[in-house]
């Protein structure tokens, strides 16, 4: 609202609302294994460190620390749940700063059963591309039947902080780098 003498803007503030099913902070002490889910969703997902993937105190972008993994062997994990399935729209995003190109850059993903090897249909899966270095969205449509919404357009830096985004509203899929359109396509699937 505005007066003659002043203008006044009101904010929103979103963020960890009931619609957040995971939120992991990756703070802490050095060298630690835990990753605290602090999610306003309404269920808490007890997180699970595989391999070497631990908090470190020397790089991070928030807070104390971030999660460090070595790229052999190292995730995260919880159990299904079905916060995870995607079936309306959604946003997933994060922070990342690789360090070196690795063969296989997966972000983030949901799969039952034993991952893509389900049948159920609910599984995605958030890649930065081997051959481009920029990111791509799969879903799983049928047993072993894989979907890409296609690749971005700008390219993930090595050692640089970077904001990444996917959202679904409707049939309109985004990327955004850097809080940035990046890339959208148009899938009814």
């Amino acid at each position: 609202s505005a007066t003659a003498a002043y203008a006044k803007i009101y904010t929103e503030e979103y963020g960890n609302d009931t619609n957040t099913m995971l939120l992991l902070h990756c703070d802490g002490s050095d060298s630690g294994t835990d990753f605290t889910d602090s999610s306003a969703g309404g269920s808490t997902h007890s997180m699970t460190a595989n391999g070497n993937v631990h908090t470190d105190t020397s790089v991070y972008k928030f807070a104390t620390a971030s999660a460090q993994f070595d790229g052999t062997g190292d995730y995260l994990s919880t159990t299904a749940s079905s916060d995870f399935e995607i079936t309306g729209d959604f946003t997933v995003e994060m922070w990342i700063n690789p360090s070196a190109k690795a063969n296989y850059r997966r972000l983030i993903g949901y799969g039952v059963g034993a991952g893509w090897d389900a049948t159920s249909g609910w599984c995605w899966n958030w890649t930065i591309n081997v051959t481009t270095n920029k990111p791509e969205f799969h879903y799983l449509v049928s047993h072993d039947l894989q979907n890409s919404l296609g690749v971005g357009n700008t390219a993930v830096v090595d050692g640089v902080w970077q904001h990444l985004a996917v959202t679904r509203s409707g049939n309109i899929f985004r990327y955004f780098y850097n809080g940035l359109l990046d890339f959208q396509v148009s899938d009814s699937t």
